[in-house]
């Protein structure tokens, strides 16, 4: 199995991997994971949050002041995903106001290319 989880033995783990590739791939991987339906999605979910632990969030967190965009672009499907699971995930997800800060900036970011892109092409 991979590591995708901080490991306090281990100063590196593939979603940190100096590789952005890499990180990109590994946080395709925790999306997939988190992508579960039913029943089997909170398990699921639970088993990433249990996982990871306590830094599940500021890693999340730290993924979305990345300067590259895929990164950020796979963060948010992975928010996405385990926001879909049980009560308590969708809570510990919307008590990170750095997390809902950078999806408020974000959409407001899309907002403006959208209109300035198809206003001009009038």
């Amino acid at each position: 199995m991979f590591d995708i989880s901080f490991n306090k033995k281990k100063k590196k783990s593939l979603i940190n991997d100096s590789e952005i590739e890499i990180q990109e791939q590994a946080l395709s991987l925790l999306r997939n994971l988190a992508s579960s339906k039913g029943d089997q999605a909170e398990r699921d979910i639970g088993n990433i949050f249990q996982g990871i632990g306590d830094q599940l969030i500021p890693l999340l967190e730290s993924k979305l002041e990345s300067s590259h965009n895929d990164t950020i672009e796979q963060t948010l499907y992975v928010i996405v995903n385990l926001a879909t699971g049980s009560e308590q995930h969708k809570q510990t997800i919307m008590n990170s106001k750095k997390i809902l800060s950078k999806i408020r900036e974000f959409m407001v970011l899309f907002s403006f290319f959208h209109f300035f892109i198809f206003s001009s092409s009038f």
